[in-house]
């Protein structure tokens, strides 16, 4: 099965067997689970579905039928576990953590603290990263990880992607991509970044 996120129509699910379509998740005022800006969608090892819904500041959750599991984060932005300014970006490991990339895009001169990778680790542990000192995380916007690796797509910087190491570590930076809108690496380790 595929799942279409769509900006403004909800989540789609295409069954290519028999080439069906079907809405699975309305973006409709008052509806469980509705929509604010969905920007990201991804799935878990489980079957939940993700959904990186920045106008809300939370992360969504769904089952593959379309049906609220409620959600991730408090609604109101911030810097720790469960807050988010405006959530862009979402992967999924093998071992179920999952990777989110938040911006605060405002204009408050009393935010310092701007641009986030967090993560939420299966075990129930949370940690979020800006960066390193000399790689600093500036205006992210999409993520992708693997076994080894964490990719990093930029909005800034002419569209870097900056590679981690999942410990954290600075491995190094991919340029002349341009603007990337999305990183994928797939069951092969192959990247893609469209």
């Amino acid at each position: 099965l595929i799942y279409i996120l769509t900006f403004g129509n909800g989540v789609f699910r295409y069954n290519p067997n028999s080439q069906s379509l079907s809405r699975i998740i309305t973006d409709l005022p008052d509806s469980a689970g509705n929509l604010n800006g969905p920007l990201d969608l991804v799935i878990d090892n489980n079957d939940i579905i993700y959904i990186a819904d920045s106008g809300s500041k939370l992360i969504k959750k769904f089952n593959t039928n379309g049906v609220s599991l409620g959600s991730l984060g408090s609604g109101f932005g911030g810097n720790g576990k469960n807050e988010f300014w405006e959530p862009t970006g979402l992967a999924i490991d093998n071992q179920n953590n999952l990777f989110i990339v938040d911006s605060y895009r405002g204009d408050n001169p009393q935010v310092t603290q701007k641009y986030f990778l967090k993560i939420y680790y299966n075990s129930g542990q949370f940690k979020s990263f800006q960066g390193t000192e000399e790689y600093p995380l500036i205006e992210p916007y999409r993520v992708a990880v693997n076994d080894d690796y964490i990719l990093i797509s930029h909005a800034a910087n002419n569209g870097e992607v900056l590679v981690f190491n999942k410990d954290l570590t600075y491995k190094k930076t991919l340029t002349d991509i341009g603007s990337p809108g999305s990183i994928v690496i797939d069951n092969f380790n192959f990247t893609h970044v469209i």
